[in-house]
């Protein structure tokens, strides 16, 4: 049986948040079925990103009733940091199921710049629907109240944890979290603020905790694991870009700059590349980038482009014996995952905040080697970095 489980909503998501589990050799275990986990950490990708509330919630409790064993204390819900999905609804059906007291969001992520002040979700500062965030294609943030968000998602009204309470006496934290059930949100700006919410929660006993890979990062913690060491890499062969979040497009574009050489894009039904394009690009400069058209797409063609992208990246890796993979956007992992036929990853640690690397089971065409990010994460020059074009150089040619 699994020390802890993990609940995510998409298969980024699950990784940045399980490789906080990973150092000292604990074995950390990504599926995006369900399926036993012997021993070590087991995170659960239930892919309701894009569910509507109900069917998150019914989902959930499925989950539920095929994973034994799960306590409130053993286990962790993990939610979109920028607040995307119906990550209050599913929280609800699992504290539900679990009996537990109710649920604490605690949404904050501040290695990637998120942080909750009066129960309001900021990015790098700038009030969450203020941000590109709020124009993603598939999932767009419309406001940061997160106690709102519980309440039309939940139908419960949360109580608020404010940061003067988080920062204050301990015992009148642990005294006050006490006297609440139900559901709470949490304010938090730093690591320290999420330590002190994680271990108030624990003393209390009876919440399930509910936020990004920082609030984890507390969990693990309070559990006394430290987190992996970086992990510097080697340059990918092969960029699966199929996110269409600003973030990823920019990086996108600062890698075409540096290496002088255009991405190659995928349309819906009828590939603009084939594996002959990939195989030239290959040879000719060591990567290949594949990308979805810079015009953009209609969102009901998302999916088949992505599935069209996902099979060309499998052939190329089965075809051209390559080993090492970068992707971005947990839709676009879950169809390259599928494509190759994968069950299971296991988070190694971070390249970067937000950015980690994997391998993967089983093999295929040897050491299948994985990096891997949500589409929001990362600096403008990642992915020039990680090519070796960069100023610091994260990866090596």
């Amino acid at each position: 049986m699994a020390e802890l489980v993990v609940f995510a909503d998409d298969l980024t998501g699950a990784l940045d948040t399980g490789v906080v589990f990973a150092g000292e050799g604990r074995a950390v275990t990504v599926r995006w079925r369900p399926g036993p986990v012997a021993g070590g950490i087991a995170v659960y990708d239930t892919e309701t990103r894009l569910a509507q509330p109900a069917l998150a919630a019914a989902e959930l409790a499925d989950w539920v009733r095929v994973t034994p064993g799960l306590t409130c204390s053993e286990t962790y819900m993990k939610m979109d940091s920028t607040l995307r999905g119906p990550f209050a609804a599913a929280a609800n059906a699992l504290a539900t199921q679990l009996r537990c007291r109710g649920f604490v969001v605690a949404a904050a992520s501040p290695g990637t710049g998120r942080t909750v002040v009066n129960g309001h979700l900021f990015v790098a500062g700038i009030p969450i629907e203020r941000t590109e965030f709020a124009h993603d294609p598939a999932s767009p943030v419309t406001g940061g109240d997160i106690a709102a968000i519980v309440r039309t998602q939940a139908g419960v009204a949360a109580a608020h944890l404010s940061l003067d309470q988080v920062r204050g006496n301990r015992s009148g934290l642990v005294k006050h979290l006490s006297s609440l059930g139900g559901a709470v949100v949490a304010d938090a700006e730093d690591e320290s603020d999420l330590l002190a919410i994680a271990s108030a929660a624990a003393e209390v006993g009876g919440w399930l905790l509910v936020g990004s890979a920082g609030l984890a990062a507390a969990m693990a913690r309070l559990h006394g694991w430290r987190p992996p060491a970086p992990v510097r890499v080697e340059a990918p062969q092969l960029y699966v870009c199929g996110s269409l979040n600003p973030v990823t497009r920019e990086q996108v574009r600062q890698l075409c700059r540096a290496s002088r050489a255009a991405a190659l894009e995928v349309q819906p039904g009828a590939p603009a590349c084939g594996l002959e394009q990939v195989r030239t690009a290959w040879e000719e400069r060591g990567f290949v980038v594949l990308a979805l058209p810079e015009q953009g797409l209609p969102h009901r063609l998302i999916a088949e482009s992505l599935r069209d992208m996902a099979q060309l990246a499998a052939v190329a890796v089965r075809q051209l014996g390559l080993t090492r993979l970068f992707v971005t956007g947990g839709s676009t992992l879950l169809a390259v995952a599928e494509a190759l036929a994968l069950t299971e990853f296991y988070p190694q640690g971070e390249v970067a905040p937000g950015v980690v690397f994997s391998r993967v089971g089983p093999a295929v065409a040897g050491d299948l080697e994985v990096i891997s990010k949500a589409g929001g994460f990362g600096p403008r020059d990642l992915l020039a970095s990680l090519a070796g074009f960069g100023r610091d150089g994260i990866g090596a040619q």
